[in-house]
């Protein structure tokens, strides 16, 4: 059976997503930082896991389960882009969360 995990998967497009790879009948982690999905309900094909993926921690552990991973996972778009909320896009040396974890899942995952 072919897993997929969705970081961001409560977003417009990842729920999306996570309905069509159920409908494709796939096992679907998603992760989000809110505590449960807002469409799916647990099942035996999908599992929600509320995380902040800025951050190590358990969610981890999902990554080198899944023959896929969608990176959704970002600032919402639709909040008012204030000079507070772009500063840390601007601040020298940002970077994304996805810059620092894509690595780890790389090199402990083989590619076949």
């Amino acid at each position: 059976m072919k897993r997929v995990l969705i970081t961001g998967a409560s977003g417009f497009v990842g729920k999306h997503l996570v309905r069509h790879f159920l409908d494709l009948h796939w096992h679907v982690t998603g992760l989000g930082t809110s505590s449960t999905h807002p469409d799916v309900q647990e099942s035996n094909k999908f599992r929600w896991v509320s995380a902040d993926t800025t951050r190590p921690g358990p969610w981890q552990a999902h990554v080198p389960n899944a023959d896929v991973l969608i990176n959704l996972a970002g600032r919402n778009i639709f909040k008012r882009w204030t000079n507070a909320y772009k500063r840390p896009f601007m601040t020298p040396g940002y970077s994304p969360p996805e810059i620092w974890w894509m690595p780890w899942c790389l090199t402990n995952r083989s590619i076949s």
